[in-house]
């Protein structure tokens, strides 16, 4: 019993090893799932701190803002927060998220 239990065990990893090996071989070029894209920063002042006032919330997760005496509305993603999309489909639960979005910080500074 013991030595069908060791052949198997051998032929499983002699197995991993060879599907290992091709995918190494295979793997030289690597298909794009994502591409980036570029990304406009904001250099906000050497200041303690900067006030910007919320102008428009866009979705769930992002919102525009107006930095001190700039009169142009800047788009803010929230980090580490996803979601339901508004756009270009509504998603489920996309209004609600939205909605709570703008109870909590639409107008405000």
């Amino acid at each position: 019993m013991w030595d069908n239990f060791k052949e198997i065990i051998i032929l499983f990893f002699l197995a991993i090893q060879f599907f290992l090996g091709i995918g190494v071989q295979l793997g030289e070029k690597v298909p794009v799932i994502f591409e980036e894209k570029e990304s406009t920063q904001v250099k906000i002042k050497d200041t303690a701190t900067t006030t910007a006032v919320v102008t428009r919330v866009v979705d769930g997760d992002t919102i525009d803002v107006i930095f001190g005496d700039d009169s142009r509305p800047t788009r803010i993603r929230y980090i580490g927060i996803d979601t339901p999309e508004s756009s270009p489909v509504s998603e489920c639960g996309s209004t609600e998220a939205t909605t709570r979005n703008r109870e909590l910080v639409e107008n405000r500074s």
